[in-house]
């Protein structure tokens, strides 16, 4: 869902102003967005989920995008959550509690880059509180690596020069 957390709704009435915008403007980015037309989303939004699927776990905030977000998230993220490999094998649409999902029964993809539990990279939620406190430990440790690589280097320096002054350089 990281993809679609980091993308754009748009409402159909500002639609046609945006894409001309983006059209026009060199964003030196990814720019994702969906035009959101109400009629369409609350249409769609009659989809029967898995009786375990994803979608069922996500608490969905009240917005003018509510029947939108209900419809594409059931549209797009009807995993079944498998507790064990046989569920998963058994399913078209599955994810595992480590981050395996299998698509369309076909694609099976496990992206193990980052932790499940990485904060930092959450894009999803009612409060960004989590996220921020993880990037702030984060910015800490890169700070601390950093001070410590800094003496590190001005250690070795002194001893090359040392060096340089017993060889007569």
């Amino acid at each position: 869902m990281h993809n679609i957390g980091l993308s754009l709704l748009v409402p159909e009435a500002r639609y046609a102003e945006l894409a001309a915008w983006a059209e026009r403007t060199h964003l030196g980015a990814r720019l994702v967005y969906y035009p959101v037309r109400a009629a369409v989303a609350v249409a769609a939004g009659q989809h029967s989920l898995q009786p375990h699927s994803l979608v069922r776990k996500l608490s969905i905030k009240k917005s003018p995008f509510y029947h939108w977000i209900e419809a594409e998230l059931g549209r797009r993220f009807d995993y079944a959550c498998c507790e064990n490999l046989e569920q998963f094998r058994r399913k078209k649409l599955a994810m595992t509690r480590t981050g395996q999902i299998k698509a369309g029964g076909e694609l099976h993809e496990k992206d193990d880059r980052h932790h499940l539990n990485d904060q930092s990279r959450y894009v999803l939620g009612w409060s960004n509180d989590a996220k921020s406190a993880a990037l702030i430990r984060q910015e800490r440790d890169v700070t601390t690596r950093l001070k410590a690589h800094s003496v590190q280097i001005s250690t070795l320096k002194e001893q090359v020069a040392a060096h340089n002054t017993l060889l007569g350089h």
